[in-house]
């Protein structure tokens, strides 16, 4: 791993090299690994940071004298913005034509996902992620939010399978031992939780049709979950409450039923919360009953 120029450390102050011997020294050792049968890619720390013109000299030195396969443009500190990602690796591919091009970001300033489906765009074949964004500091770019990107918004077959994305979301999970936030996009429990009268009613409605996804994202079934999850609160509307009795094989006329939702908005502001099935259920009986 070399650290290029910008960097606060920069080589000479680490090491005690300048540029000629980095590059050198770089070549020497990339070569050596090439000589010796291996699959050779090149990862220079903190290259987003590096003025254009080490850049060029570095890429094209590992690419053309020290032959390795792939070079990967790194942004270690999550400095790196969609255009000028998809403009840098554009420009490694013209300055190394014959070498593939590989990203690696870190999420710092929440621009990870953007960026690898940038270096994409510019050309890359390889992006660098991790389920979810686990990673030094912030993490790296998710694997679930990248993969998503590449097959829903750029039309790339990953060739990964996508029903597996939230189970394994999951179960990693629960071996790192680090939650998944519920507003974490793709596979937080938020991502199809509705609460809003029209955003519910909408996304029930589409749901028995045959274009439900135009109220989602995408189909939740699309990476292994199942279904919606429709929640009662203070913005519940009547055709969630409707929904919520059928569940509970009730029925109820419309008068009750404006009721239902008007006890149920009172409960969840004085619960500052969602309302669980079992109070939802609580109250619809109350109000049947005449209670």
């Amino acid at each position: 791993m070399i650290e290029c120029p910008g960097s606060p450390w920069f080589g000479q102050v680490v090491w005690g090299l300048d540029e000629n011997q980095m590059i050198e020294r770089l070549v020497k050792v990339a070569a050596h690994a090439k000589k010796n049968g291996l699959h050779t890619s090149v990862e220079p720390w903190e290259a987003t940071k590096a003025p254009m013109t080490f850049l060029e000299r570095l890429y094209k030195s590992v690419g053309k004298d020290a032959g390795v396969d792939q070079i990967t443009y790194t942004d270690t500190m999550g400095y790196g913005l969609p255009w000028t990602t998809t403009y840098v690796v554009r420009k490694i591919r013209e300055w190394v034509p014959n070498v593939t091009v590989a990203m690696h970001a870190h999420n710092d300033y929440g621009l990870a996902t953007s960026v690898m489906l940038s270096a994409v765009v510019g050309g890359a074949l390889t992006v660098h992620t991790s389920m979810n964004a686990l990673g030094e500091r912030a993490g790296n770019a998710a694997t679930e939010e990248v993969v998503i990107g590449l097959e829903l918004l750029l039309g790339v077959d990953t060739g990964v399978k996508l029903d597996r994305i939230y189970p394994v979301s999951r179960l990693v999970s629960e071996i790192a031992k680090i939650p998944v936030p519920l507003n974490k996009p793709i596979t937080g429990d938020n991502e199809f939780t509705f609460e809003s009268g029209m955003v519910a009613d909408m996304t029930l409605r589409m749901s028995k049709t045959d274009k439900p996804f135009s109220t989602m994202p995408f189909l939740p079934e699309l990476i292994g979950r199942k279904g919606l999850n429709i929640i009662l609160g203070k913005m519940s509307g009547g055709t969630v409450i409707e929904s919520k009795l059928a569940e509970l094989n009730l029925s109820a006329t419309k008068q009750q039923i404006s009721e239902i939702v008007e006890r149920v908005k009172r409960e969840a502001i004085i619960r500052k919360w969602s309302i669980p099935d079992y109070v939802f259920e609580k109250i619809a009986q109350d109000v049947l009953e005449g209670r």
